[in-house]
């Protein structure tokens, strides 16, 4: 216990110093619009810090699937903000947009990141901004930049994937572009919610195949996320 007090005061420490640096360089990268494209790159390079200093290590399978070239609709199971470092460390080199929750634009210094390097905000409650953040999704992979979001809305609080909601057959339907499932598990009891206290694990990550949606028909739509869901579930229960 006194060691994870100890590793919790030194994570907290290092994310606050984090989200400083990142918040200097939006700065210069709103003046300076040719630096945004390394805004991504800096995050990235968090993400494996904050797994470093959190005492957490991560497995990665599957990494080589991926084609930094193709604009993928990402998805992936979510338990935790450690779900979001790992998909970094997993997912890099590609580049990427995700959907965030849209109160964390507000946000002293985080939020300002946030807006300058162009991620999505959404709130699941509100209807018209549901629909504002698909539309900037489909944009985005329309212009070839993959997009990452978490289909079951928000964090499961159990050892499982919970159900998907529709946003993402939307996106689907509208590009035709390949989903690249992704499957995350041990997040869960690192820092939940509500604790004050990181619980260093191993953290195991599964990048599967990427599912073609090109010219999928109605009637396939509607079974898609129950069938993702089962493949993601089916690989989440071996890891």
């Amino acid at each position: 216990m006194i060691i994870n007090i100890i590793i919790t005061i030194y994570f907290i420490e290092f994310v606050i110093l984090i989200i400083l640096i990142d918040f200097s360089f939006s700065l210069f990268a709103f003046i300076f619009p040719f630096l945004k494209k390394y805004l991504h790159l800096m995050l990235s390079i968090s993400g494996k810090l904050y797994l470093f200093f959190s005492g957490c290590r991560i497995k990665i399978d599957g990494k080589t699937i991926i084609d930094k070239n193709k604009p993928y609709l990402i998805i992936s199971n979510h338990q935790s903000a450690f779900d979001i470092f790992a998909l970094y460390t997993t997912l890099f080199p590609l580049q990427f947009k995700w959907f965030i929750k849209k109160s964390l634009f507000y946000t002293p210094f985080l939020g300002t990141f946030l807006h300058v390097v162009g991620y999505i905000p959404i709130d699941r409650k509100d209807k018209y901004s549901s629909i504002s953040a698909i539309k900037k999704a489909i944009n985005y992979i329309k212009n070839n930049m993959p997009v990452l979001m978490f289909p079951e809305g928000t964090r499961s609080l159990k050892d499982t994937i919970g159900e998907f909601k529709p946003g993402g057959t939307v996106i689907a339907e509208r590009t035709g572009v390949d989903i690249l499932p992704v499957v995350i598990k041990n997040t869960l009891n690192i820092y939940k919610k509500g604790s004050k206290i990181i619980n260093p694990s191993l953290i195991k990550v599964k990048v599967l195949k990427p599912v073609k949606t090109k010219n999928i028909s109605k009637k396939e739509v509607k079974n898609f996320l129950p069938y993702l869901r089962k493949m993601m579930l089916k690989e989440y229960e071996k890891l």
